[in-house]
């Protein structure tokens, strides 16, 4: 048994629009891909940027590869950890990836607890 295409229209309706609630405008955001980087260095990475700014946002959004680890949060967050990355010897290329939100990371919560909510609705 599959979704209806016309609940797969509304599923993808409320999960744009929960997407682009959850980070207001003011908000600037950005992700970033670093090569070559381990899923532990990035991590760590993430980890001291929290440290030094723990207003901001900074998270391990992709595992692209054992190699390529993209960071995803807030302009400042990302920067910090792009920053803990090269500072630590690792992350010699950092390449700004255009999106539109900050996607796989804590900014984006807001938006899974919505999208479950309208997938209880939908009859599986």
């Amino acid at each position: 048994e599959s979704v209806s295409l016309a609940d797969a229209a509304r599923l993808l309706r409320v999960r744009g629009g929960a997407m682009a609630r959850c980070v207001p405008d003011k908000i600037k955001t950005k992700m970033v891909a670093l090569m070559p980087i381990t899923e532990a260095q990035a991590t760590a990475a993430v980890e001291a940027a929290r440290r030094a700014l723990p207003r901001e946002t900074a998270d391990v959004a992709n595992i692209n590869s054992p190699g390529q680890v993209v960071i995803s949060g807030t302009v400042a967050g990302v920067d910090a950890a792009v920053e803990a990355a090269k500072a630590a010897g690792h992350a010699r290329r950092a390449v700004p990836l255009k999106v539109s939100a900050p996607f796989h990371c804590r900014l984006m919560a807001p938006a899974a607890a919505e999208l479950q909510e309208a997938l209880r609705r939908v009859p599986l």
